[in-house]
């Protein structure tokens, strides 16, 4: 059984340069918007993606993609959950 989402991701958006490393190494975005949503939250240093929503904050995750030094994908979560951007740390 999948996990509830913990909060509302608002629109989802993604940057164009952000598609190319998840369609190279086969990642479907769907899937890190759901681990983000339910908080699975990738390699965050930030604590979990359920803690920082508790709080109000904005929340991040980090996903890599095959070898770390290859691709990291970021997510994140406006403080007022109107809209999720998938982002490559060099747009934020």
């Amino acid at each position: 059984m999948n996990p509830k989402p913990l909060f509302a991701l608002g629109q989802v958006v993604a940057t164009p340069d952000e598609l190319n490393p998840m369609s190279k190494f086969n990642v479907l975005p769907v899937e890190l918007i759901h681990r983000h949503a339910t908080g699975d939250g990738g390699l965050g240093r930030r604590g979990s993606t359920a803690k920082l929503c508790r709080y109000s904050f904005r929340p991040v995750c980090i996903f890599r993609l095959q070898d770390w030094r290859l691709s990291e994908i970021w997510i994140i979560t406006d403080a007022d959950r109107s809209l999720t951007t998938l982002l490559l740390p060099h747009e934020y």
